[in-house]
């Protein structure tokens, strides 16, 4: 069913050979750094016990909700 009467056509119908070839070097580039900094936190964190993982994300819960109900509370003052 068209709705406006209109054809969509894909992004990549639109795209010439030169923008395909740089969109594609684009994100090698961009998975490449994306696995250096995994592996970097990998090899910060690799010692970091299940225990402190779970005290590290209570924490941030609670400092996350704390700053959430505070921006409410500012929305209704």
């Amino acid at each position: 069913m068209k709705l406006f009467g209109f054809k969509r056509h894909g992004a990549a119908d639109q795209l010439t050979e030169g923008q395909l070839r740089f969109a594609g070097k684009l994100a090698g580039r961009i998975l490449s750094v994306q696995r250096r900094l995994a592996d970097y936190l990998n090899r910060v964190t690799r010692g970091t016990s299940p225990r402190s993982w779970m005290m590290m994300l209570c924490c941030f819960c609670l400092l996350a909700g704390a700053y959430l109900l505070y921006l409410l509370a500012q929305v209704f003052n």
